[in-house]
């Protein structure tokens, strides 16, 4: 995923990487260095045209789920690993574990239990509680996503606005 700032694209993660791009197949026939991702998205037709743009992220007073906190949770679940998956984000340790209890206050429940080992090598299984959450989330990201298209495509549909 890329996200913007201040005008360039910056990688959310080092190794997976995900642009939005209405092909999906000129995504599987480049490399995955920056530069190809770049080039495809400043010859994409999509980057002109105006589109919905929301970011679901859920909190109390502050946000503490959203689609990063997803993605961890699924890499920690495959890895069965935190260093490994935070490696794969390109995070630090310290943000998981600022991840984890901003969560844990929250909603007062465990993202992840240990089974074995010690520091880096210890394995990880995602908690039931964990996995209920992001099944929430995914669901309400699903159904949330077709209503705000509905709802764009009700004001906005018929326009064809393209950026100048």
């Amino acid at each position: 995923m890329f996200i913007a700032n201040s005008g360039k694209f910056a990688p959310l993660y080092k190794k997976a990487v995900e642009i939005e791009c209405g092909d999906l197949g000129a995504i599987s026939d480049v490399s995955q260095s920056e530069t190809d991702l770049q080039s495809l998205y400043d010859n994409s037709e999509l980057r002109n045209v105006l589109r919905p743009i929301t970011r679901y992220c859920l909190g109390f007073e502050e946000r503490f789920f959203g689609p990063v906190t997803v993605h961890l949770i699924e890499l920690i679940e495959e890895s069965e690993n935190i260093t490994k998956a935070v490696d794969t984000m390109g995070m630090s340790y310290q943000t998981f574990v600022v991840i984890h209890e901003r969560i844990e206050s929250a909603l007062g429940i465990d993202i992840v239990k240990n089974i074995g080992g010690e520091k880096k090598y210890a394995k990880f299984i995602v908690t039931d509680e964990a996995k209920e959450l992001v099944t929430r989330y995914k669901s309400y990201v699903k159904d949330f996503d077709a209503y705000e298209q509905e709802c764009f495509d009700r004001y906005f549909g018929g326009y064809g606005w393209t950026k100048k």
